[in-house]
């Protein structure tokens, strides 16, 4: 059986991204990328916590140049898990919202746990406008009639509505063998022939995640 790898979400307090916990989200992946017998990765965050609450306020609050580039590093590792040859399941104990979110529509297939947490984008709730990558990702996972709502309108949904909107492809009370069982039932597709497929798949997503990395 192809191996699986777990790759943890270590941010700060409940998950929140900093410019380090980017990094070593990076270099997880790119350990797991190099290692020829891995072919699934189960992503994940602290057991019973936050899957990932986003990316660190403290830091884009300051607007500085440390702002912008974590803001950079946190789009080249989604266009990374986009198009890596790696399968990803995504494991989702609590809440995952904005950069969390945006980690789900990176991931192929998506589980949570039946708890009270949210899943979406919270950005436009603070006053920040969404930008184009994490919209990208949304009109092309998301069901349409809840893009408007999950990102312009920035509503939070409970995991039965995250479901119905395709943030998560559905909700388990045996989470991780319902993930153990989803990764290794895609390490064992071809790696040739998903590889390719995806790509096809996602080629336009792929396109306006890299011009909104241009432009931002």
């Amino acid at each position: 059986m192809p191996g699986i790898r777990h790759i943890a979400i270590e941010g700060k307090g409940p998950n929140a991204l900093t410019l380090d916990a980017v990094a070593a989200l990076g270099a997880k992946l790119t350990e797991a990328e190099q290692d020829p017998a891995t072919e699934a990765v189960i992503l994940h965050g602290n057991p019973g916590g936050a899957f990932c609450v986003g990316l660190d306020n403290a830091t884009l609050a300051a607007g500085d140049h440390t702002a912008r580039e974590l803001l950079g590093s946190m789009g080249e590792l989604l266009l990374r898990l986009f198009t890596s040859h790696l399968r990803i399941v995504a494991q989702v104990e609590g809440h995952a919202v904005a950069a969390g979110a945006m980690l789900l529509l990176v991931s192929d297939i998506r589980i949570g746990t039946q708890a009270d947490y949210r899943v979406g984008f919270s950005e436009v709730g603070v006053g920040m406008p969404l930008p184009g990558l994490p919209l990208a990702l949304a009109q092309h996972r998301l069901d349409s009639r809840w893009v408007t709502r999950t990102t312009a309108l920035a509503e939070l949904l409970a995991p039965q509505d995250a479901v119905a909107a395709g943030f998560l492809d559905r909700t388990s009370d045996a989470l991780e063998l319902d993930c153990r069982e989803a990764a290794e039932r895609l390490a064992a597709l071809p790696r040739d022939a998903y590889t390719e497929t995806a790509a096809t798949l996602r080629a336009a997503a792929v396109s306006e995640m890299k011009k909104a990395m241009v432009s931002r």
